[in-house]
């Protein structure tokens, strides 16, 4: 990864930079979205802090007309003006990757209420970055103890809102499937939420984002539960694990699909 002049932008300083170069809709989005903003008075202050924190950490130039240094700004206008995006979403970490073009794309991670942006050249490869996002730690498990899980898509729904009491009792009750109890288990740890990665097409003029597919998983020591949504049409729902190292490859391979890349020996 081309980690040189990374930027990192609070939520205010973002929503300020997209204002500043002309980007007003994706703003208005961001403030919508976040409930940054009550009123008119609000909106004010919010303008003068966000400008002053812009001076602040060395982002304004006051020779340009939208007062962002040269490398912001272009990474602003990059930003909105990408048309195809990976969404990583683990946890609190949200991860966007912008395909910029053949050879590069624009990392955007969103961690701790910060957004760090980075450029990453594209060298056929994203397994590294997804196993650093999604790896666990290791223990003794053997892999050959777990088995794929089928429940009906009712009583998969009703565990993202079960009582922590029952989902409790169910994990310690001998009497249940071993690898669903393991399952159940890493789902209370990750607060009985599913992970994902989004494929998504977006238009910035026509404000239109399009989901090319989602996938639903659950990282846990040494593999991720994978949830395939394939027979949800009859009412049923497979819950999948995977080594970890067959699904970061699998992701890779999706990713460079989805990209259309064609990576060749000058770029690596």
């Amino acid at each position: 990864m081309n980690t040189s002049n990374p930027i990192s932008l609070s939520i205010n300083e973002l929503v300020a930079s997209l204002a500043l170069c002309g980007y007003d809709r994706p703003a208005s989005q961001i403030i919508n979205d976040q409930n940054l903003i009550q009123d008119d008075a609000q909106f004010e202050r919010f303008i003068e802090q966000s400008e002053q924190l812009l001076k602040q950490r060395g982002y304004w130039d006051d020779t340009k007309d939208t007062k962002l240094v040269l490398g912001l700004e272009n990474t602003i206008r990059l930003l909105v003006n990408c048309t195809k995006k990976v969404r990583i979403v683990y946890g609190e970490r949200v991860l966007n990757i912008h395909l910029l073009n053949d050879k590069y794309a624009l990392f955007q991670d969103v961690n701790d209420h910060m957004h760090h942006f980075t450029y990453f050249k594209h060298t056929g490869d994203y397994t590294d970055m997804i196993n650093e996002l999604i790896s666990q730690e290791e223990n003794s498990n053997n892999l050959d103890d777990y088995q794929t899980v089928e429940l009906t898509s009712n009583v998969f729904d009703q565990l993202h809102t079960i009582d922590q009491s029952v989902l409790h009792a169910m994990i310690s009750d001998s009497d249940l499937n071993d690898s669903f109890r393991k399952f159940l288990k890493d789902f209370q740890n990750n607060e009985q939420r599913l992970d994902n990665i989004s494929f998504l097409t977006t238009n910035y003029v026509k404000d239109q984002t399009t989901t090319d597919q989602v996938v639903f998983m659950l990282p846990s020591d040494q593999l991720v539960w994978h949830i395939d949504y394939e027979n949800v049409s009859d009412g049923k729902i497979f819950i999948v694990p995977v080594p970890q190292a067959v699904y970061t490859a699998k992701i890779n391979e999706t990713i460079q699909s989805f990209f259309q890349l064609k990576i060749t020996a000058d770029q690596k």
